[in-house]
């Protein structure tokens, strides 16, 4: 069996949640754990959490596609931000869930003690953000003007939904991700890697993380926004970024 069809295999095992039913499992402010393995590492993990997690199914799709565009200022402040290491730091994005063709314009802020919160409105298209009321909600929450921000980058991926059976975690699985720089005109794909973040509010007990844990795959601090943008654009600061390409490239590596 291929490694795709054994990842459907391992999907259709889990008991499904549906989208009705995630409205009360938003964890709009929470703590959010990032690790990265091989996408052939997946079937393995999905076997191991399947008495402990359901899969959020969406007319029985397990695995559906995102689409994002993410805003910055022409010279990169935010990108910059978090290549400086600043703590505080705010990325704005349009995010499109292609399976239900639904659209949200969001602000992510992480603060100085690793909570990040959410807000988000919808929005039917990019190009009428200004009249949906884009332009206000993007300064209310961030400081930003929207004038002043230019689309930056774009990432598609396909993204598997895990929620704990007690419902205090939300745990998503990114692959397939690709990029595309609306400056440069550059794109770059992260071949068999899969981006795992465990979402919680607060410190509750998770069974992935102890999954992780046994399987060796630790921790580590990643944003596809920089990632995508260092790897699409050469010049601009990227030292914070380098062990992590560097990591993503060990495991491309291992694992061919």
């Amino acid at each position: 069996m291929s490694s795709m069809n054994l990842l459907s295999h391992e999907l259709s095992l889990l008991p499904p949640i549906h989208l009705e039913e995630m409205h009360s499992i938003r964890l709009m402010n929470r703590i959010d754990t990032k690790f990265i393995t091989s996408s052939k590492m997946l079937p393995l993990i999905l076997q191991l959490a399947e008495n402990d997690y359901f899969v959020q199914d969406i007319e029985t799709n397990r695995n559906p596609e995102y689409h994002t565009i993410y805003l910055d200022t022409p010279d990169r402040e935010m990108y910059i931000s978090h290549q400086n290491g600043k703590k505080d730091r705010k990325k704005v994005r349009f995010r499109t869930y292609l399976t239900s063709n639904t659209s949200y314009f969001e602000v992510k802020h992480k603060n100085n003690r690793g909570r990040t919160n959410k807000k988000r409105i919808q929005i039917s298209h990019p190009k009428n953000i200004i009249s949906e009321g884009g332009a206000q909600f993007v300064y209310n929450h961030s400081s930003y003007q929207l004038h002043h921000l230019v689309n930056h980058l774009e990432n598609r991926f396909h993204r598997i939904t895990l929620v704990n059976k007690n419902r205090t975690e939300r745990l998503t699985i990114d692959t397939h991700v690709r990029f595309l720089n609306h400056l440069t005109g550059n794109r770059h794909q992260l071949e068999e890697i899969a981006i795992i973040e465990l979402k919680r509010d607060g410190n509750v007990p998770s069974p992935m993380f102890c999954i992780l844990r046994d399987l060796r795959i630790a921790p580590v601090s990643i944003s596809k926004y920089c990632i995508g943008s260092a790897l699409t654009d050469t010049s601009l600061k990227q030292n914070r970024f380098k062990i992590k390409i560097r990591e993503i490239e060990r495991i491309q590596r291992n694992y061919k």
